[in-house]
């Protein structure tokens, strides 16, 4: 019996072990079996690795979603995992307590550098061919607007936070780095398009901008 998860009964926890085995089940579901899980206390500002440990087991079950799994599982791959200690009774009716598993956290920091990276491939080695209008609507409509959800997404998480690769200052970093940059070609762009000594020097025809609200003043604008 898991005597160390009574007290954590509901509450979320981060995971760490190794595939020891599967079988599908009869209603989509897969069990998992985990061989020697480590189960820690989440702490949002606290990497993985530096946890309070709550407990450390024999194996676990885990009863995931097939559409969850996503790629094939490999037996004795290390896999890290969250979810909600939870109690059960066995078939001899004795109580244990397991782990519902919830879909992982996406990986926020690989949606972070999608971001950047799609966002770099509008750049240009000559500055008058990034001076157009696709690309102020792009950086104010697409990018920054998703690096807005993804830190919106950073609050909501709270100490749900898989702290697996990286802490929330971190994360909250790397969106911060981000965002100064999609504004700083935001910035360039208008700041170009407002002077005609700038539009004359970049070969750019007219003020385009100025019909191309902000990004803050297409949201205000909705909340009229």
């Amino acid at each position: 019996m898991r005597d160390n998860l009574a007290p954590y009964i509901k509450k979320f926890v981060l995971c760490k072990g190794w595939i020891e085995d599967w079988k599908e089940m009869d209603n989509e579901i897969t069990r998992v079996y985990i061989k020697h899980p480590v189960i820690k206390e989440p702490n949002k500002d606290v990497l993985f690795d530096d946890l309070k440990v709550i407990s450390k087991e024999h194996h676990i079950n885990l009863f995931v979603k097939n559409e969850q799994i996503g790629e094939s599982l490999k037996r004795l791959e290390e896999i890290y995992f969250n979810g909600i200690v939870s109690q059960y009774r066995r078939s001899n009716g004795t109580i244990d307590y397991g782990i519902t598993p919830l879909p992982l956290f996406s990986a926020l920091h690989t949606e972070i550098d999608f971001v950047y990276e799609d966002m770099e491939g509008r750049l240009s080695p000559k500055a008058s061919d990034f001076i157009t209008q696709r690309n102020l609507i792009e950086f104010e409509f697409k990018y920054l607007h998703k690096l807005i959800k993804l830190d919106e997404k950073l609050e909501n998480a709270g100490d749900r936070l898989p702290t697996f690769s990286h802490t929330y200052r971190e994360y909250k970093q790397m969106i911060n780095e981000v965002i100064e940059d999609i504004s700083y070609g935001i910035k360039f762009i208008r700041g170009v398009c407002s002077s005609r000594k700038l539009r004359r020097a970049y070969g750019v025809p007219f003020n385009f901008a100025q019909h191309i609200p902000t990004y803050q003043q297409f949201m205000d604008s909705r909340k009229m």
